[in-house]
């Protein structure tokens, strides 16, 4: 170990294994492809140098008054290291975890995410009926996803925030610029409700503002209040956009809470 990779000594250990593996891979008859020798040596290679680290780690060592370390002192050093390389391994399999949920969750569809926040309006139109509520504004977002339905609902691409999976979602840019903010009225509306199923998936956190803009084509044939003005004005959407004659009365919304028709 305090002689280099390519020592004379190491050389032939390393000869040693390569011939060791070789006989192993034909008694177990592993079925793997294989390898050149060069390869299976750079293998070995490459374990020898991090065994070589780790033990490098762990001997005494000189401190800066140039006494050797006590027996104390190299067992406190020790320990703080291992510690310390402990918790940079969790992190790591933290953020490996967190990083395959970000892979392989599996995200609402937009006909799931329709479907939910249909039920939500429907419970809270019963909800603020009972109470005496609110419940033209429910009854309106409820109108809302029935123009919208599964094809108007934004989607969703995964994000880091911390150790947290988030979800920021993709600007549609051909919507009006408050539906989003009347299906986060929607969406925040959902926890509290206790018809929904505790099993399955938990809700992630979704981000408005800071995605990407969403690449799906417009939905044609809804009322002209449910577009963006300002996307309609382009040349290029008059000609390719196709709008209801249906009227479909706005109300305004600052932050979530509704202002009443436009």
């Amino acid at each position: 170990m305090l002689g280099g990779i390519d020592s004379l000594w190491n050389k032939r250990i390393v000869e040693m294994l390569i011939r060791k593996f070789r006989d192993s891979e034909d008694e177990n008859s592993w079925g793997l492809p294989s390898r050149s020798n060069f390869y299976v040596e750079d293998m070995i290679k490459d374990r020898l140098r991090r065994l070589r680290t780790l033990w490098r780690g762990v001997q005494c060592r000189v401190k800066e008054d140039g006494e050797m370390e006590t027996e104390e002192e190299w067992e406190a050093r020790v320990t703080k290291d291992q510690l310390e390389t402990l918790k940079n391994a969790r992190h790591l399999t933290r953020r490996q975890n967190v990083s395959r949920r970000q892979e392989y969750d599996t995200k609402l569809t937009n006909l799931q995410r329709f479907y939910r926040r249909m039920k939500t309006a429907e419970w809270m139109i019963d909800a603020e009926t009972a109470r005496n509520g609110n419940v033209s504004t429910w009854k309106w977002l409820k109108r809302l996803l029935d123009v919208l339905q599964a094809e108007g609902m934004s989607s969703d691409e995964s994000d880091i925030d911390g150790y947290q999976v988030v979800y920021r979602v993709k600007t549609r840019s051909w919507r009006h610029v408050d539906i989003s903010l009347c299906m986060e009225s929607i969406d925040e509306q959902r926890l509290g409700i206790p018809s929904f199923s505790k099993q399955g998936a938990k809700p992630v956190k979704r981000i408005r503002g800071g995605g990407s803009v969403s690449t799906r084509p417009h939905v044609d044939g809804l009322p002209k209040e449910c577009y963006n003005q300002e996307w309609m004005s382009q040349a290029t959407n008059k000609r390719s956009l196709r709008v209801s004659d249906k009227p479909f009365p706005w109300l305004r919304w600052h932050g979530q809470t509704s202002l009443g028709v436009c």
